[in-house]
């Protein structure tokens, strides 16, 4: 019985050693390099636009998550990917070649770019004072809270999305004040909008 248990303890111990020798050998068969990719390159002739789908997605020197970032993504940038592989694209941008995810990126523009708005806060605090009449209600008829936004309807219709520094806010009110490129953001409490402040960003609104 010993000299048994003996050998199945040995076979075991060699399956497993032989299981996890192949399973490395195929984890480093998964690692694509940029080698590999600049050797595909010379039978590919032409490339394919894609759009970031959200903000600070890593832009990376090499094809793996252990390397270097060079940098991160703005919302809805364009990038011309070069080549696919392994789950990865070869990006191309203002002479720069670098590497992000695919999942990462859009075929289709996510959002329509509306340009530099200028960015106020006023608070939901119900009183009259100078965030606004304390009624806590928008011009849609909904109650005010925090994250939503007042826009010119002329220029962002209400109801949509709108991207701000990669953050989702919806369209629901308007303001006296909220006329062109301007958006008044609420937030709970009045020292909140002080701190806050005023300040420029990128606009924008998400495709339907």
């Amino acid at each position: 019985m010993k000299k048994f248990l003996l050998f199945m303890i040995t076979v075991l111990s060699i399956i497993t050693v032989t299981d996890t020798a192949a399973q490395a050998d195929e984890r480093e068969a998964r690692i694509i390099t940029a080698e590999q990719f600049i050797q595909r390159l010379q039978y590919i002739d032409d490339t394919s636009t894609r759009y970031a789908v959200s903000n600070d997605i890593n832009i990376r020197m090499e094809p793996n998550t252990n390397c270097g970032v060079y940098r991160h993504t703005r919302y809805n940038e364009r990038f011309e990917v070069l080549l696919e592989l392994g789950g990865w694209s070869m990006v191309s941008k203002d002479g720069m070649t670098a590497f992000i995810k695919s999942e990462y990126l859009s075929k289709e523009e996510t959002a329509v770019y509306m340009g530099k708005f200028k960015i106020s806060h006023y608070c939901c605090e119900k009183y009259k004072h100078i965030c606004g009449t304390g009624s806590g209600k928008t011009a849609t008829g909904l109650d005010v809270r925090p994250g939503l936004i007042s826009v010119d309807p002329r220029v962002i219709p209400l109801g949509s999305v709108v991207i701000i520094n990669g953050k989702e806010y919806r369209a629901e009110d308007t303001g006296g004040m909220i006329k062109g490129k301007k958006i008044d953001l609420a937030v709970a409490h009045h020292q909140e909008a002080l701190d806050l402040g005023v300040y420029y960003a990128d606009v924008y609104v998400k495709k339907r």
